[in-house]
């Protein structure tokens, strides 16, 4: 599938061009205006084509979202997040040590992946391995995304992010203490492949803790069993890949929340998700005012 939208985004540039070049001649096909008029046009399809497919989806942004939890907060974790790099014909382990570097000058005290490693076959997972260098004291832990799951890739995605020194969550919890204060974070599997949040929060949660959800899928909060979580994080729109100013994600997004919850931080039944906008691209290589990010998210507790 990735050829085909190759294919069709390297005809309409030559498309574009030719015709910009026949625009550009002598030819008295076209009255002046006209052909300014056409040019011009022309000219920005063009550009918009080749930078959307071309530049823009290999920039890399930092985006900080501080969020308070608790109104008697003293302390704040640093929690680095990326997601959906799906490796592949688009990006490979180059771009993961870019991503790594980027990390590295955060200085995260945990950092979580929140699936989508690879485009749709295992093998791809191998280009992870950048991300062994990374450190943080709390911990690296990783969650499971729906492209992971294509063509049996999810053993592959599971053993490269073990090897990598990520703890993968697969419907369960771990319990961390920062500072005297602890906190709970919850991972489960994709929820179109397993994933089962009423399982990974089946015995009693400690009432005190700070309970953090990494869902790869964000509709996860529509869940009656979400209700116990104080903060969802969660990657899998892309922030719809594709976006046009004012108007958002140009595609629709494949979650039940509806095109409102594209990227960034939200309140759903008073509670905090943030969607990450990811690092990669599925089906088309393109990204429009969009460009990757990895979020640096400041959670106070």
């Amino acid at each position: 599938m990735s050829l085909v939208f190759d294919g069709l985004i390297l005809f309409l540039l030559i498309a574009f061009g030719i015709f910009l070049i026949e625009l550009s001649s002598n030819t008295q096909r076209w009255n002046k205006t006209k052909k300014r008029v056409l040019f011009f046009i022309s000219s920005i399809i063009w550009l918009i084509l080749f930078y959307g497919s071309f530049v823009e989806p290999r920039m890399l942004v930092t985006y900080t979202v501080p969020i308070t939890l608790s109104d008697n907060a003293t302390t704040t974790l640093r929690a680095v997040v990326i997601a959906d790099p799906h490796l592949g014909p688009y990006k490979k382990s180059a771009w993961i040590e870019r991503v790594v570097q980027k990390i590295e000058t955060l200085d995260p005290d945990i950092i979580f992946f929140l699936g989508d490693a690879i485009y749709n076959k295992g093998h791809q997972a191998f280009d992870l391995w950048p991300l062994a260098s990374l450190n943080a004291p709390y911990g690296k832990y990783a969650i499971t995304g729906n492209h992971d799951y294509l063509n049996g890739g999810i053993q592959s995605v599971k053993d490269m992010l073990s090897q990598t020194g990520f703890t993968v969550l697969e419907n369960e919890r771990e319990q961390i203490l920062v500072k005297e204060k602890s906190f709970t974070i919850i991972g489960i599997d994709d929820l179109w492949n397993g994933g089962n949040l009423t399982q990974a929060i089946d015995r009693s949660l400690p009432s005190e803790d700070l309970k953090i959800l990494l869902s790869h899928n964000p509709e996860v909060v529509l869940y009656t069993s979400a209700r116990e979580i104080d903060f969802t994080i969660s990657g899998h729109t892309h922030g719809g890949q594709i976006r046009l100013p004012w108007i958002g994600s140009v595609p629709s997004l494949p979650t039940l929340l509806g095109r409102f919850y594209d990227k960034g931080l939200f309140f759903v039944q008073d509670k905090p998700l943030f969607i990450s906008a990811g690092i990669g691209e599925s089906g088309p290589r393109a990204r429009l005012w969009n460009p990757p990010e990895i979020s640096l998210l400041l959670i106070s507790f």
